[in-house]
């Protein structure tokens, strides 16, 4: 899976704080997901700029490593380590290759979070080999895995998610595993990226596939500071249609569930 980071760090880094959907709903929604991590030890597949694994270290996480496939967010991760030595690992490595060969990664988690990492995967097999990768991560029995990904029936319709700083373009519509274009702005500079509409049902088959037996989409919500800050009119939009879902998947059976 190629990355399309190389040249996008500072942007990246920067848009947590310049896209107010990314505090007050992804953070919010993906953390009350995962409630405590206290004592936990968790895999960040596809950590980008280290954000997620910084928190995560923060809250109490036992342990925490990181991993991405671009070099360019795997070394500013490294350079934020350096300076506030949390301690976290960061991994360069591709979430579609299993972890065979890497120390201490194989069934050494409790948990595996990937943000947004599946949305770029290109192919069914793809989806299926980082599905696989975040299982091998995991013991043979409990652990959880827990992402965010595109929204298998996103907004169509042209700027519905530009009051939120970004839009969203379909290449291929109505084709399983579409081409998107995002775009989102921080700070009135353009991030351009190329993402894949999946169905539900076919992220549902990598994932059982790879091993986990209960699955549950979660729908996003906002936090209180960003009802107070924005107003409600301001999420309505976004919450009637959000661009992502967040999925729960565990190596023990239960009811699971469609949001």
């Amino acid at each position: 899976m190629t990355s399309q980071f190389g040249s996008s760090v500072s942007l990246c880094a920067q848009s947590m704080g310049a896209l107010p959907f990314r505090e007050h709903v992804e953070s919010h929604s993906l953390l009350k997901a995962i409630g405590s991590v206290t004592g936990l030890r968790v895999l960040d597949l596809g950590c980008g700029t280290g954000v997620y694994a910084r928190h995560f270290r923060a809250c109490g996480a036992l342990r925490v490593v990181g991993m991405d496939a671009a070099a360019a967010m795997v070394e500013y991760a490294r350079t934020c380590e350096r300076r506030e030595r949390r301690p976290i690992t960061y991994v360069h490595r591709d979430a579609t290759r299993p972890l065979n060969g890497i120390p201490g990664l194989d069934g050494a988690f409790d948990l595996v979070v990937a943000v947004y990492t599946l949305s770029f995967a290109a192919s069914k097999g793809e989806l299926a080999a980082i599905c696989a990768t975040a299982r091998q991560a995991l013991p043979p029995q409990g652990g959880r895995f827990t992402l965010i990904t595109l929204h298998p029936d996103f907004a169509h319709e042209p700027g519905w998610y530009r009051h939120y700083g970004m839009t969203l373009a379909s290449v291929e519509p109505g084709k399983e595993g579409e081409r998107v274009r995002l775009t989102a702005w921080v700070d009135g500079r353009p991030l351009a990226l190329k993402v894949y509409r999946w169905s539900a049902a076919v992220y549902e088959q990598a994932l059982w596939e790879a091993g986990f037996l209960n699955i549950t989409w979660t729908r996003p919500e906002v936090s209180e500071a960003g009802r107070s800050w924005y107003g409600d009119r301001f999420w309505t939009p976004y919450l009637i249609w959000p661009h992502a879902l967040i999925v729960d998947a565990t190596t023990e059976p239960g009811d699971g569930g469609t949001a």
